[in-house]
């Protein structure tokens, strides 16, 4: 067993998971930007496609623990590299697909899928080799998504221009390919990590009779290994559930507010390159909040807690006001703190999640929640675009998420009240 040292190969896994971020949410944002061009095209609702849309994200943390254990028993390089193929496959596939149908399920089903196998690995990677200095390794991972969010979306509106959207679908099939080599260079440390805060379930079994049928014993102990695999304890933890709760609910303001960003900027009378560039405003909004929440998590200026509920507030707050500005300019404005304050969040959970868990449990804990805040994610395509369709405007939409967005602000401020008590305790 090797001595720990900070860093190491971990700096190219760090550079690796930062492209992936770029490749994965930068297809989303992409998806985004079509919306409009791929309802007409297949004569259907918009809210379908932004479902569809939404779904290809939720799909990626849906499959969390899935992952978790596929990672736990065949290595975390094998299922991402695997996943890459199949996320360029599906974008393949997409670009080609006679019916909407068809599109839905390359999207979801293939690049939604692939993609998935990216969304917390490498995450919980990096976590094996940056211990004192995690704070700032998260954050430089993180800056894929806001670089993908700056990218994406002007680069997308100028290829849609140019060449079409079955095209533009190829080109993004082609950036995709590169989480093939991201995938390779993928290698957790093996450094022993003797944090305690998460005990696996048993594999072994104490009370079985050593008289039992040999074949019955075995077939206990795979059933027991599985269990081990998942970590169903990590359900257990009261902050655990909490902070869960808070995610699943900004996941569910993140969806409603960028899947409808464009089609919402067009709505209030932008032209189509304006609201293409209100993604890349909330991508500046969301990179200042990143290093802001890396800063403050890194320094210890204040509580984890209480820095999360400050970005919740942000969010909220910038949500309601949206509906009621009109100039291009308020909007973008709008975006970069809707950015910030999303940014501020997802940051301090992950800071959060480190702290209840050891090395080999991390990823099980980041699935888990991952798992929870796709089912969210499900809803809110469907729920804001219908929401629209019944309308015909997003001010209720995002009066809804401004609403929502606050009540993880109470989950939070119970998760800091039980963690004082225990702590006088």
């Amino acid at each position: 067993m090797k001595n720990y040292q900070e860093g190491g190969w971990g700096w190219v896994v760090l550079f690796a998971a930062f492209m992936a971020q770029v490749f994965v949410y930068g297809n989303l944002k992409a998806l985004s930007v079509l919306a409009e061009t791929i309802a007409t095209e297949y004569d259907t609702h918009l809210w379908l496609v932004g479902w569809v849309a939404s779904m290809s994200m939720a799909v990626q943390l849906l499959i969390g623990p899935v992952i978790s254990f596929l990672t736990h028993k065949f290595g975390c390089r094998l299922v991402m590299l695997l996943g890459g193929v199949m996320a360029t496959v599906g974008y393949l596939l997409a670009s080609w697909s006679g019916t909407f149908l068809q599109w839905s399920v390359f999207i979801v089903g293939f690049a939604g899928v692939g993609s998935g196998c990216f969304a917390y690995p490498f995450l919980a990677i990096i976590a094996s080799y940056f211990k004192k200095y995690y704070p700032i390794t998260l954050l430089v991972a993180n800056l894929g998504k806001s670089c993908g969010d700056m990218l994406y979306g002007p680069i997308t509106q100028v290829l849609l221009d140019t060449y079409g959207w079955r095209w533009t679908m190829m080109i993004i099939c082609g950036l995709t390919f590169h989480l093939v080599p991201c995938a390779a260079v993928a290698k957790a440390s093996r450094v022993k990590d003797d944090r305690n805060d998460y005990r696996r379930i048993a594999c072994k079994d104490n009370e079985t009779d050593v008289t039992s049928d040999n074949s019955q014993v075995e077939s206990t102990h795979c059933c027991k290994a599985i269990l081990a695999a998942f970590d169903f304890a990590i359900l257990t933890d009261v902050h655990f559930i909490l902070i869960t709760l808070a995610s699943c609910v900004t996941g569910f303001c993140f969806i409603g507010w960028e899947v409808y960003v464009v089609p919402h900027g067009i709505d209030h009378d932008l032209n189509p390159t304006q609201s293409s560039f209100l993604p890349t405003f909330y991508g500046i909004g969301n990179f200042v909040g990143k290093v802001v929440a890396a800063v403050v998590l890194q320094t210890y200026v204040i509580n984890a807690r209480w820095f999360m509920c400050i970005g919740v507030l942000c969010a909220s707050c910038s949500l309601f006001a949206d509906p009621f500005l009109t100039s291009f300019a308020s909007l973008a404005v709008v975006a970069c703190t809707v950015g910030s304050g999303i940014a501020i969040t997802n940051t301090v959970k992950f800071i959060l999640y480190r702290e209840l868990a050891s090395d080999d449990q991390l990823l099980s804990m980041y699935s888990w929640q991952g798992l929870f805040v796709g089912l969210s994610d499900v809803m809110s395509g469907f729920a804001s675009g219908w929401l629209y369709d019944v309308t015909g405007s997003f001010k209720a939409t995002f009066i809804l998420l401004a609403g929502l967005q606050f009540c993880a602000f109470i989950f939070v401020l119970l998760d800091y009240g039980i963690t004082k008590f225990k702590d006088k305790k």
